[in-house]
């Protein structure tokens, strides 16, 4: 509940979404950008300081129009926690010179990797959750988990099912697959 909310207003600034593995960051970014231009970056892969002066800036400085009207762009990186001081470096001159027409979003699990001059720029969320929250969490994990057995017509035993959801938690990814 404390994400969603937060999440409720949309893009309206930049945002780094940290916390551990399976916790929804990266379906959270890729929701909030549904109804913008977007680009995907998956950091882990596309590490170099290129990716920043030619992929992200070129992507950035086109104009967006959608129904006749100028749109926010949003960049996803994904795995950012993975990139080089020199592109953390680029990246910080992209976002102020476009910082009127696009919005970063980026993920990450480390976010002691992140420097703080790039912190900064971002609206930090937490997505690990606290201990007050754990135990809704799990049982919406449970239902979740108990829903897709149903759906995929396996037969598990509950006592199975929940040692299964409290040794994978919290990476909810994890658990389903």
């Amino acid at each position: 509940k404390r994400i969603s909310k937060k999440l409720e207003k949309g893009v309206y600034q930049n945002l780094l979404f940290h916390g551990s593995p399976g916790s929804g960051k990266t379906s959270a970014a890729k929701i909030l950008a549904i109804d913008h231009p977007s680009l995907y970056i998956n950091c882990s892969s596309e590490t170099g300081v290129d990716i920043v002066r030619s992929k992200i800036s070129e992507f950035c400085q086109t104009l967006s129009l959608l129904d006749g009207k100028r749109k926010l762009k949003v960049v996803i990186l994904d795995e950012f926690d993975g990139v080089s001081d020199q592109y953390m470096k680029a990246l910080r001159g992209t976002i102020e010179q476009f910082h009127l027409s696009s919005r970063f979003i980026a993920t990450c699990n480390y976010f002691n990797k992140i420097p703080d001059n790039i912190q900064s720029r971002f609206e930090c969320r937490n997505f690990d959750c606290s201990d007050k929250e754990e135990t809704e969490i799990l049982k919406s994990y449970l239902r979740r988990r108990y829903q897709i057995c149903q759906k995929e017509g396996m037969g598990i035993d509950k006592d199975a099912l929940l040692e299964l959801v409290k040794r994978k938690f919290p990476d909810l990814r994890n658990t389903i697959n």
